[in-house]
């Protein structure tokens, strides 16, 4: 649970060090809730409203896409800071998240970098964040 909701209490701090697994826990988190009302929304809207004329006036798609974007608006600040927090974990200056201001290329490239193993031990960011955590497997640190 720490991984999936650590980077809630962590939103405002950008300059230690972040684990694979923080990361990726935390995107799976938002991917998750974003999935389930696209898919709720989709299935009670096939239900309430079989024969929908235009979309844009349905109300069950306007609620799906405000909640979708409030889900958006809640996560951004954090997803910020995990991915900066990552970067530092890489030894890489956290300006690098700006690499998703270019359309789908650089996205890609960011989560490649993502994918990356961290640096072993403390680095000009901080103190490795492995160190102290019996049971972690190396494939998510």
């Amino acid at each position: 649970m720490t991984y999936l909701f650590g980077p809630f209490r962590r939103c405002m701090y950008f300059r230690s060090r972040a684990t694979r697994r923080e990361l990726w826990a935390f995107t799976l988190l938002f991917a998750t809730l974003q999935v389930g009302i696209f898919v709720g929304s989709a299935v009670v809207a096939a239900f309430v409203t079989p024969m929908i004329t235009e979309a844009r006036r349905d109300p069950i798609f306007t609620w799906a896409i405000r909640s979708m974007l409030i889900v958006v608006v809640l996560f951004v600040l954090p997803m910020l800071a995990v991915q900066v927090r990552r970067l530092h974990d890489l030894s890489l200056s956290g300006w690098f998240v700006l690499l998703h201001a270019l359309p789908l290329v650089g996205s890609l490239i960011l989560m490649a970098m993502m994918l990356l193993p961290g640096k072993r031990g403390p680095n000009a960011h901080g103190l490795d964040p492995r160190t102290g955590r019996p049971g972690l497997t190396s494939v998510f640190n």
